[in-house]
């Protein structure tokens, strides 16, 4: 009876994992809102309220630049890689990456800087960074959908 409940316990995991991988990598790959997929209708726009931009100028730049981080999904690991950048009227915008998945300049609608709290919005593909700016870096957890993961961005 032991190793059965131990084994319906592995089979459990093994089965969960392709689950949790594959709807972060369908929900990455919608990665742009009303991006035209296969069937030629619009993709789902996965959205959760949307957040304001409330940093101070002078404040967010510590946060500007290159940031990569993994996300780890039970034995899988999935690169990040976020891009935050000082655009001419003074405000801040960012992107994000996912190298393992192909998709790029992925664009948050949102960065919100309290100091020491970072809090970034995705509203495309319904992710949000939400985290602290500590010893020079991010700290923080990757929220997608129901799903929340703890993620970690240092400088590039």
């Amino acid at each position: 009876m032991t190793r059965m409940l131990y084994t319906a316990s592995i089979m459990k995991t093994e089965l969960l994992f392709p689950v949790v991988l594959a709807s972060i990598c369908l929900v990455l790959s919608a990665c742009r809102k009303n991006t035209p997929s296969a069937e030629g209708t619009t993709a789902q726009n996965f959205s959760q309220p949307p957040i304001e931009n409330n940093y101070k100028p002078e404040q967010a730049s510590v946060l500007e630049g290159d940031w990569k981080g993994t996300l780890q999904i039970q034995q899988a690991k999935l690169r990040v890689v976020l891009h935050i950048v000082k655009q001419a009227d003074g405000s801040f915008s960012a992107t994000l990456d996912s190298p393992d998945q192909g998709a790029k300049d992925i664009p948050a609608n949102a960065i919100q800087y309290t100091p020491p709290n970072v809090k970034i919005q995705w509203q495309g593909i319904g992710g949000i960074f939400d985290g602290t700016f500590e010893n020079g870096g991010l700290y923080g957890t990757w929220q997608q959908g129901t799903v929340k993961i703890p993620l970690v961005f240092e400088r590039d």
